[in-house]
């Protein structure tokens, strides 16, 4: 009876604590509600650099003259180490996706993370110098411990502090986020990337105001212009997509925030093609094609491909057939319909801080000879 006793006592307690875990769970509304508390309290701090930036009175303009000088000692050089990492592949993606479900252990979504996945991704692609073999012999703790999580949660953080971090243990950024602690961990860094990039005086409205803003081919070249630079100086440029919707916030606002990694060149009547890296996919599945016509409508869609052998959706390539033809044609002509294509605020300045805080870390190791940050991976 005493056995029976003890069994249903600690199933109780279990029950209880597994029930007080479950209500820890935030709801995206309050991390928005810490977010303004912890963005008001450091505004000061922040404002100087913001206010600069703002006004073209960062550095990055300074870098981009040095470039055009001598790109062959580039400035943006220090991002040729991880230069293989631009494009969707499984190797470079999280194990996870911008999913309610696969959220639901650090949150609960209502809105979707895509500003937070989108920036976390992009960081630890360009920042996570993945060591498999350990080369750089460094003192790892036993797998499974405490301090085995404390050393690799220490790189995330100065990862996630653009800087430069070598990771040792680990191929790439699938097999280190589907190590379960791993992917906890950075689903709460996706969750705070989200929350400094919406949860924004100048950042997160201009976003929030894009849905009323239709913009014209003239605004939206500049836009290629800008996006096309950014991308020959070795990074993906972050940009917010938005539908045209009249009310600034409603059920049926969409925003989405994606890493463009290509840009084609633009035709003579104006238009031209983008390409986007989309985190609610599989990587097979996650380049997105965004498409601006002479008269500035824009629209996004499955990246399909038409050929006169075949037609290819995605990596399944299929017999030509007229039945194949009308579907990728439709998936062009039906894709969601855009009203703004809009590069992320302050992404200069974060491009401009990973430069300046890891130039001497690439000093050192071009010294050492076991790594250089400008020479393009084998």
């Amino acid at each position: 009876m005493l056995k029976i006793m003890s069994v249903f006592l600690i199933t109780s307690i279990s029950l209880q604590l597994a029930a007080q875990v479950k209500k820890v769970v935030p709801t995206q509304t309050e991390i928005a509600k810490k977010g303004a508390q912890f963005y008001l309290k450091n505004l000061p701090k922040n404002m100087s650099g913001n206010i600069l930036s703002l006004l073209g009175l960062n550095e990055f303009p300074k870098l981009e003259k040095l470039h055009a000088a001598d790109p062959q000692n580039s400035p943006f050089n220090i991002f040729n180490a991880t230069s293989d990492r631009l494009k969707p592949s499984r190797k470079w993606s999280f194990a996870f996706y911008n999913s309610s479900r696969d959220m639901a252990d650090v949150v609960k979504s209502e809105f979707g993370f895509c500003a937070g996945f989108s920036s976390a991704l992009r960081k630890v692609n360009m920042m996570a110098i993945y060591d498999k073999k350990n080369i750089e012999q460094q003192v790892v703790p036993i797998k499974g411990t405490p301090e085995w999580f404390a050393f690799y949660k220490a790189k995330l953080d100065a990862v996630m502090n653009n800087k430069m971090t070598i990771i040792p243990g680990f191929a790439n950024t699938y097999e280190l986020s589907s190590n379960k602690e791993m992917a906890h961990y950075l689903k709460e860094i996706i969750v705070y990337q989200w929350q400094i990039t919406n949860v924004n005086l100048f950042q997160g409205l201009a976003g929030f105001l894009s849905v009323k803003k239709k913009s014209e081919i003239k605004n939206l070249n500049a836009v290629h212009q800008e996006l096309t630079s950014r991308i020959s100086y070795g990074y993906n440029p972050i940009v917010y997509l938005s539908k045209y919707n009249d009310k600034l916030i409603s059920k049926d606002q969409w925003i989405h925030v994606l890493q463009v990694f290509e840009a084609a060149e633009v035709q003579a009547d104006g238009s031209f093609t983008l390409r986007a890296w989309d985190i609610n996919e599989k990587a097979e599945d996650a380049v997105k094609l965004i498409t601006v016509d002479p008269k500035g409508k824009i629209r996004m869609s499955e990246d399909v491909e038409i050929t006169e052998e075949t037609v290819r959706v995605g990596n399944d390539t299929q017999e030509k057939s007229e039945e194949s033809l009308k579907y990728a044609y439709d998936t062009i002509a039906k894709g969601s319909e855009l009203n703004n294509i809009l590069p992320l605020k302050w992404d200069e300045l974060e491009i401009e801080q990973m430069i300046k805080k890891n130039k001497k870390f690439c000093q050192e190791r071009a010294e050492i000879g076991r790594f250089n940050c400008t020479l393009k991976p084998n």
